[in-house]
């Protein structure tokens, strides 16, 4: 019902768009455009997905007839234009926008655009290589390496005690096989009305329609003794509506905007499966979300969304404007039910998400001095969804070998609580020259407790100046102070165990350094009491401190002549887990037209990144 809604709003628009072109049609009309003709071809050596991502012609080799088209009519009381860009079967464009005497506005645009997926061979997942077949620990490998291991003259079918229920090698051919294109069409209409009797009030309505159809990868695997990791193709056929309307009114200097969107999103392509092995470690059952059999992976649920937009701007003066926003939405998730048996359950199959943010901005000016205060608040509430684990699941936490705690529930970790502030002074200094002070203040406050509070302090201070008609430039520099970025409190071992003399920075940890065994037995050592409590150092990738620092110049002799000199440097850091990262980006451009239809743009970057982290590996078979 809610999809003939839409098509009817649409229907509406063009009846009302033809009724209206034929009354601006009866009048004296200037009428004017043009047609260009075209070819457009595509020929690769290497694979489309890496040199022809997004497709400007045609997805496969050849030849296509490219035209473009522009069509504008106006007259005294209406105008309308039509044009089209066709450079293949999978790039197009076309928009028709419309205006009678400024009280109906109608705008119609059409895109279709194709995307080469990412296809991924996962040669390098597998960890068990062709000679290591005697069965030990771990039993991860890909549906490559089984096929290549069956092919043997002495054929393997089975790696560390796990025998594939199909043919391994016509799966990863079947994969090689798949062009991974997914097709993207996007419609978009928007209408707006201004009634003569009421002239302060604009009506405004809109319709959005996304559509993607074709095939992607999905890669599956599962954790402990159930590692086999394999790929194959999802079926994408996935369609997305928007449908807005709301009004803008002006009262003198008052203006306030309303908008309310309804979003829905289908998948109707089929969810893929994949066979998940069975966990030959028989204490690792309760570890695991599913194994022995064909599972659903890789699903993209249904979603509906419901918005609501209020926003309002007064104007005290010309130099001084209040603005405000309030913006709440609701979201609903449709999840399937989990399989049977499996370590974890939801509260609800439907999961919903309320976002609720308050908004506002004060800008001022006295003389060479303009500021800008600005604070939004929002929060985002998902208390219902929740995952539980079995109950008859044991925690491994019976002899506290654990650096961590196995909790029942596990709260969602997208509720939170955010604060913002800001604060922007400009000063002019002379004439061409401003300075810029700037600070911003985040606050982050997650409902789960593990994954903590976020605060953020950034200072910004930049100079912009043109020294003269032909030179000008620009320079920048912002400190951020992070407390508490988000991490992984127990996420690595290293700086525990043995250090290696060869390295100094590198520490190893062997059987002889695990905690909470009393012998070195393979049948003892396990991931729960042995690498589990040796992680007891914090890991991350995300800095407490930044400094960045940015230059660019502009020297432009003549009109038609410019060339740009610009530097980038960002030193990022955080000295509790070992991490720090340095950022060098130069680069200089060139622009020359030497006349009206032809401009030269030439361009070299630079760009180099040092990276120190702490990390945790594990090493098997040797």
């Amino acid at each position: 019902m809610k999809q003939r809604y839409l098509w009817l709003l649409a229907l509406l628009s063009i009846l009302t768009l033809m009724s209206t072109t034929t009354l601006a049609i009866a009048g004296e009309a200037m009428t004017s455009g043009y047609v260009e003709i075209g070819i457009s071809g595509m020929d690769t050596d290497d694979s489309p997905a890496r040199v022809n991502e997004y497709v400007n012609t045609r997805s496969e080799e050849g030849f296509s007839f490219a035209p473009k088209f522009f069509l504008e009519s106006i007259n005294e009381s209406s105008s309308i234009d039509f044009g089209a860009d066709i450079m293949g079967p999978r790039d197009q464009e076309f928009n028709l926008e419309f205006d009678a005497k400024r009280i109906f506005r109608f705008n119609f645009d059409y895109q279709v655009l194709e995307h080469w997926k990412d296809h991924e061979t996962l040669d390098q997942m597998g960890a068990t290589a062709r000679e290591d077949t005697g069965g030990a620990q771990p039993s991860v490998t890909t549906d490559k390496i089984f096929g290549e291991l069956a092919a043997l003259p002495t054929p393997v079918t089975s790696v560390g005690g796990v025998t594939l229920p199909y043919d391994a090698a016509a799966a990863y051919t079947q994969e090689l096989n798949n062009d991974y294109i997914v097709t993207r069409r996007e419609t978009n209409t928007e209408t707006s009305l201004t009634l003569p009797a009421l002239p302060n009030i604009t009506f405004h309505a809109g319709m959005r329609i996304e559509t993607r159809q074709g095939m992607e990868q999905a890669i599956g695997m599962s954790k402990c003794d159930g590692c086999h990791v394999s790929a194959g193709s999802k079926v994408i056929d996935e369609r997305t509506e928007d449908f807005t309307f709301g009004a803008t009114g002006k009262f003198g200097p008052l203006t306030v905007e309303y908008e309310y969107m309804n979003r829905t999103f289908d998948e109707d392509g089929a969810t893929p499966t994949r066979f998940y092995e069975n966990a030959t470690n028989p204490s690792a059952n309760d570890q695991l979300l599913y194994e022995d059999g064909y599972f659903e992976y890789g699903r993209t649920p249904d979603s509906e969304k419901d918005s609501h937009l209020l926003k309002a701007r007064y104007d005290f003066s010309s130099n001084t404007t209040l603005s405000a926003s309030y913006t709440k939405a609701d979201i609903e998730s449709d999840k399937s039910e989990p399989a049977s048996d499996i370590s974890y359950s939801l509260a609800n199959d439907t999961l919903k998400t309320e976002f609720e943010s308050f908004g506002g901005k004060l800008a001022t000016r006295f003389g060479n001095l303009r500021m800008s205060v600005r604070a939004n608040t929002y929060s985002i509430d998902a208390d219902s969804n929740i995952v539980y684990r079995r109950s008859d699941l044991t925690t491994r936490d019976d002899n506290n070998l654990l650096s961590f705690d196995l909790d029942q529930e596990w709260d969602p970790a997208e509720a939170r609580d955010v604060d913002e502030f800001g604060i922007d002074i400009v000063y002019r200094l002379a004439q061409g020259t401003t300075a810029r002070l700037g600070y911003d203040y985040e606050n982050i406050d997650r409902a789960d407790a593990e994954l903590g509070e976020t605060e953020t302090n950034t200072f910004k201070v930049s100079l912009k100046s043109r020294l003269s008609k032909q030179l000008s430039g620009r320079i920048s520099y912002k400190y951020q102070d992070i407390s508490n970025p988000l991490d992984n409190p127990t996420g690595i071992a290293q700086g525990m165990g043995t250090q290696d003399p060869l390295n100094p920075g590198l520490w190893f940890v062997d059987t002889a350094n695990y905690l909470g065994i009393d012998n070195n037995s393979a049948t003892t050592v396990w991931y729960w009491n042995s690498v589990y409590p040796n992680r007891t150092l914090e890991a991350t990738n995300l800095p407490d401190t930044v400094h960045e620092a940015k230059f660019n110049t502009t020297w432009a002799p003549q009109a038609n002549l410019a060339a740009t000199l610009f530097a980038r440097i960002r030193y990022e850091e955080n000295d509790d887990v070992g991490y720090d990262q340095t950022t060098y980006v130069p680069g200089i451009s060139f622009w020359y037209a030497p006349s009206d239809k032809v401009n030269l743009t030439m361009a070299y970057t630079f760009s180099k990144q040092d990276t120190e982290n702490r990390i945790c590996v594990g090493w098997y078979h040797g």
